[in-house]
């Protein structure tokens, strides 16, 4: 991981003004070491840069720009990275991580077995770890230690299930005690109200399903989504406790096709939001997360914008299509036939202005686009501005992560406006 940063000043000494004082705060040390224990554990090398550059400082404030990189070098060196300090190379030193990632050795040990690994209520111990080489000129990066617990003792504890909830849903990691697939459209009512539209694939197969004395499966789940922005409070949230109960038939039905769920949250502001939802089996306790970025459009200052594209199996009926397992799973098989939509915003009433717009979808892996030539889409004869068409993925597509861009084109003034969105899909086996 490769962090930006305007410094981290760790617990020690202050400097405001022109004096020096002392300053204890012995818990956020530990906090501090934890983050590096955790990284370590996960086998993540953390590479610190500091985006404030080379600084053009009086002799007076250049120690308090030194201790302000101290937790940017610690964290670096102590997790086997490199700080990259007092310098404008931005670019060199990326190059450097790239370098040094190219090519490593990873080494383990068992820990001796008379370790101290802290008791009920001990503290747990921190132990070091130094790795030299002994070739002239070399220089070794390595982890900085370890505290003395299990993987299961560092495992965090949670009271309720709410806490639960909202770690899970917090964090950038999705977890992996249940198969949850989140997929979140932009969507606006004919009446301007912006919303997000969220499917959530949940995999029945790793429910908890109890049976009562009627041979009945019952099971709960507590779903909640969350919408964050750039801020730190979130900007929009619901939850949902969810009951399912099913004869032996239903099961295996369900089983087989999967749960599907759709959960709207109306969020205010345009921009960038981050939309989480997190999943907890009310039996098990297990829980998963996952997410999605979503831009919204500021139509205040955009004369054009698309919405979300949304796509789905053509042969699915017109009724159903673009609320179904496969539209939420976005997983399409290498020759199978794709159903796709959007729909071009023009005002913040969400009524479209008279123009002509030329309309397209193009197909990306990486960076590189898949159609010789993108497709035209026709709009919708009832509203212009609903597109959709269908397109065969081509057969000889190898499995992995692909894109599609929808893109449109207003030619009915003297300047012409354009505007592009985007979905990922998978092609599977």
């Amino acid at each position: 991981m490769v962090l930006f940063s305007d410094g981290i000043h760790l617990p020690g000494v202050t400097i405001p003004g022109e004096y020096l004082q002392i300053e204890h705060n012995d818990e956020m040390v530990r906090r501090f070491r934890k983050l590096i224990d955790k990284a370590n554990r996960s086998g993540a090398v953390v590479y610190t840069i500091d985006a404030r550059g080379l600084l053009p400082l009086p002799a007076q404030q250049l120690a308090g720009l030194s201790l302000s990189q101290e937790g940017l070098i610690e964290l670096a060196e102590d997790t086997g990275g490199i700080a990259a300090v007092n310098t404008n190379g931005f670019s060199e030193a990326l190059q450097r991580v790239e370098e040094q990632q190219s090519g490593y050795y990873l080494i383990g040990f068992k820990a001796p077995e008379n370790i101290s690994i802290g008791g009920a209520n001990a503290k747990v111990d921190f132990h070091s770890i130094k790795v030299r080489a002994n070739v002239h000129g070399l220089t070794a990066h390595s982890r900085s230690g370890f505290f003395g617990e299990t993987d299961e003792a560092a495992r965090p504890k949670y009271e309720t299930r709410q806490a639960q909830m909202l770690a899970a849903v917090q964090s950038l990691f999705n977890k992996s005690d249940l198969h949850v697939r989140a997929t979140a459209f932009y969507k606006r009512t004919r009446q301007g109200q912006t919303f997000v539209h969220n499917l959530l694939y949940i995999d029945p197969r790793d429910i908890t399903f109890r049976k009562d004395l009627f041979g009945i499966h019952y099971a709960a789940l507590d779903v909640f989504v969350l919408a964050s922005g750039s801020g730190i409070d979130p900007l929009a949230s619901v939850s949902r406790h969810i009951t399912i109960d099913a004869d032996d038939d239903k099961l295996k039905r369900l089983q087989a096709d999967g749960l599907l769920f759709a959960m709207d949250v109306t969020v205010k502001h345009a921009g960038p939001y981050q939309v989480r939802a997190c999943v907890l089996d009310s039996t098990s306790r297990a829980a998963e997360s996952a997410g999605q970025y979503i831009d919204i459009p500021d139509l205040k200052k955009q004369r054009l914008a698309l919405t979300t594209p949304l796509m789905d199996d053509a042969t699915t009926p017109a009724e159903n299509r673009f609320n179904t397992v496969t539209s939420a799973l976005r997983e399409f098989h290498a020759g199978s036939h794709v159903a796709f939509a959007f729909r071009i915003e023009t005002d913040k009433n969400g009524r479209a202005a008279p123009g002509t717009y030329d309309t397209q979808v193009q197909l990306y892996r990486d960076r590189t686009p898949i159609l010789e030539n993108p497709v035209s889409v026709t709009p919708a004869v009832a509203d212009g501005h609903n597109v959709g068409g269908e397109l065969r993925l081509s057969s000889s597509l190898l499995p992995g992560q692909y894109y599609l861009q929808a893109m449109a084109t207003d030619r009915g003034g003297k300047t012409p406006h354009s505007a592009t969105s985007w979905i990922e899909f998978q092609v599977v086996q």
